[in-house]
């Protein structure tokens, strides 16, 4: 992926300058290596004209989708300090990806099969692994309208799976292994 950025920095007019913030599963792969995505969702307003159009010339030439970098997601963002990590910084582009607590209470929204399953290594990153911590992270980042049931019930599901990853790498508490 890096490459292809230094694609779209290459093609970039020398008078453009981009800015953008990577959510979603390309900025979770910085957490989770294993994570594999097909796109780059960008939290952005409106995202610029000129990158939308570099980032087409760069899909055709790759094979890769016309829309590979997108502004999509724009639904359920959460209302918490973005923590910005270093992507890729060129010469025109520059690329920066949410943090881990910003990108877990999106994917606790969400809730399909792939973002519970980002989830917990999300936890372990932004060091929340309590049912407590994850419901005061939701409490944080979302309005009351959107405190489902529902909602509550998966970050408590993924507290027990942190809980139970935890006690993987290390065994029942007070045992030395």
């Amino acid at each position: 992926m890096l490459a292809f950025f230094a694609e779209v920095d290459a093609e970039l007019p020398p008078d453009e300058s981009v800015r953008v913030v990577v959510i979603g599963g390309a900025a979770v792969s910085f957490f989770v290596p294993a994570r594999i995505t097909d796109d780059v969702d960008v939290i952005s307003e409106d995202m610029p004209q000129v990158l939308s159009d570099v980032a087409a010339r760069v899909a055709r030439r790759h094979g890769l989708r016309s829309k590979w970098i997108n502004d999509a997601a724009r639904v359920g963002l959460p209302d918490l300090e973005w923590d910005l990590g270093e992507v890729y910084v060129g010469e025109r582009l520059e690329v920066l990806r949410t943090g881990p607590r910003y990108l877990l209470a999106t994917k606790l929204l969400a809730g399909r099969p792939v973002d519970v399953e980002d989830a917990v290594p999300l936890a372990l990153a932004a060091g929340l692994t309590t049912e407590e911590a994850m419901l005061d992270l939701l409490e944080r980042a979302y309005p009351s309208p959107l405190q489902t049931p529902a909602l509550q019930f998966r970050a408590i599901q993924v507290a027990a799976a942190v809980a139970e990853a935890l006690r993987a790498d290390h065994g029942p508490l007070g045992t030395d292994i």
